[in-house]
């Protein structure tokens, strides 16, 4: 998927994060603070989710809630090719079927 390099930019922190429809769904709220814009990020139809939150654990108290993104690949819908989004608290890899991304308030 392509994004404008706007869209790209405000893809910097994630704030939340919901699994819906039994986790075949994982929805990512991004921001970037600096521009004042939200992202829902959402991949469906996932058939595989790993999460890794283990290896920095300590960081969690001083993140205010926040993880910085540090990576940013978005893959290849239909299961060709899973994404992966590495912040500064985990790492998700997420093997889904589509994607959706729409600005919130």
């Amino acid at each position: 998927m392509n994004l404008t390099p706007t869209v790209f930019e405000a893809l910097n922190f994630v704030t939340d994060i919901t699994l819906r429809n039994y986790a075949s769904d994982l929805v990512l709220i991004c921001s970037n603070f600096s521009l004042s814009v939200k992202y829902s990020v959402t991949f469906l139809n996932c058939t595989s989710l790993v999460f890794d939150t283990s290896y920095k654990n300590t960081v969690v108290i001083e993140s205010n809630g926040v993880a910085d993104i540090i990576r940013l690949d978005l893959g290849e819908q239909d299961y060709k090719k899973k994404a992966v989004i590495h912040t500064d608290l985990f790492e998700v890899s997420i093997l889904y079927r589509d994607f959706d991304i729409q600005q919130i308030q």
